[in-house]
């Protein structure tokens, strides 16, 4: 599954900038599309991701029959990480509904936009538990059920987590994020994935879009044709500041200066040392990349500082940060992370290492996936993410340490070796 969801990220765009070539036009920039050479390029940058992906990608170990011992241990873990997952979950559901007050976004009496800006510094704490820790907690139960016996009580108590942990992500107001939050632990599921299943998968994943669709969007946006807007919004919408930048670079148009944005990986605190200050947006947002590229998509200062952001792609981060040869560092860079990180996870799940994978597939899931749809390369290393991995690393030691320990001590047995 991690490989379609790279060809995903990557194929959508291109879709969408053909589309925009081919006079489409291009809503997050407002105006009608036409030829440029923007999709032969991009259609380079994705090459060279996928071909540097291949070739980082190393080794692949060779799996051995799982042993009697380690699958008694991982029901053992399992049914008891599991049921402190449960309890986890449905705390923080409740935390979330009633003390942050998502339960006003399921009854449509606050926006999700409105909801998101009013959680203020608050936010950080749901932000974290539903973006890295809870997904991590699934991922993780989810890896030790694949080496489980996989009984009745184990699917049931994987069920029950799953469930909460989707209306914990939809409860947030936005059509994708009850799925987005469960892919970690799907990635892992479906590490080895047929078509058939990506096939139900994908269907589902439409079904979910669409519900929440008309939960929380269809009263304030009227489409004739949802099934239109939303392949809209996964093609072109995707790729066409992508276009846009493409061409004002070959056009001769100036770009602004990118390296500043790289200052905002230590966080905004670090940026008011330097004199910044956000009450001073016109500034503030040339060293921060996202606010950055929405500028340069010509959308007005007043709605980027209200939230309004657009897709550029690392394609369109390369272009500003150094035009061609630019594009050719950041593809570099993204197949050497994309084949590693998928080195890593494989290996991790091999050699039953679960918390490792789960937190690599988390960090997968929501900062390279991220970074490869949207752009902004500082997400890979920002202060933030250090902070939630410490916390979330912390969490899983405390998770573990809650409940019984066997009484007896079950040798590790490893259940792969490289080749």
């Amino acid at each position: 599954m991690y490989k379609y969801l790279v060809g995903i990220v990557l194929l959508l765009p291109l879709i969408g900038i053909i589309m925009v070539e081919r006079g489409a036009f291009a809503a997050s920039v407002g105006i009608f599309g036409y030829a440029n050479g923007a999709g032969i390029a991009y259609a380079v940058y994705a090459s060279v991701v996928v071909l540097v992906a291949w070739i980082s990608n190393g080794q692949k170990p060779r799996l051995s029959q799982l042993s009697v011992n380690e699958e008694k241990h991982s029901d053992f873990k399992l049914k008891i990480f599991g049921v402190n997952l449960l309890l986890v979950n449905a705390a923080f559901l409740l935390i979330f509904l009633f003390g942050f007050g998502a339960i006003n976004v399921w009854t449509g009496i606050i926006g999700k936009g409105e909801f998101r800006v009013g959680l203020g510094i608050f936010g950080a704490f749901p932000n974290l538990m539903t973006k890295f820790v809870l997904p991590a907690f699934l991922a993780y139960a989810t890896s030790l059920y694949l080496k489980s016996s996989k009984s009745r009580r184990l699917q049931w108590l994987m069920v029950a987590n799953f469930t909460l942990l989707f209306i914990i992500g939809a409860s947030w107001g936005f059509k994708t994020t009850g799925f987005v939050v469960l892919l970690p632990a799907l990635m892992i599921i479906y590490w080895k994935i047929s078509i058939m299943s990506l096939l139900k998968l994908s269907f589902a994943f439409v079904a979910v879009v669409l519900m929440f669709f008309y939960i929380f969007d269809a009263g304030v946006q009227a489409y004739a044709d949802v099934g239109t807007f939303l392949f809209t919004r996964v093609t072109v919408i995707q790729g066409d500041v992508a276009w846009y930048v493409w061409d004002k670079y070959i056009t001769g148009q100036d770009l602004p200066n990118y390296w500043p944005t790289l200052l905002a990986a230590f966080g905004g605190n670090i940026l008011t040392v330097f004199g910044l200050s956000r009450s001073d947006f016109y500034n503030w947002i040339y060293y921060h990349y996202d606010l950055l590229i929405t500028y340069v998509a010509k959308v007005p200062l007043d709605q980027i500082e209200n939230g309004h952001s657009v897709t550029a792609t690392p394609f369109a981060e390369g272009l500003v940060a150094g035009g061609v040869w630019g594009i050719i560092f950041f593809s570099v860079i993204a197949g050497l992370i994309v084949g590693r990180l998928h080195s890593y996870i494989r290996r991790s799940l091999a050699y039953g290492h679960h918390i490792r994978a789960a937190v690599a597939a988390t960090y997968f899931c929501f900062y390279v996936f991220s970074w490869l749809n949207g752009g902004a390369v500082v997400q890979l290393f920002h202060i933030s993410l250090w902070i939630a991995l410490f916390i979330t690393l912390c969490a899983f030691k405390g998770m573990l340490l809650v409940g019984k320990k066997p009484k007896t001590r079950v040798p590790y047995l490893p259940v792969a070796r490289s080749v």
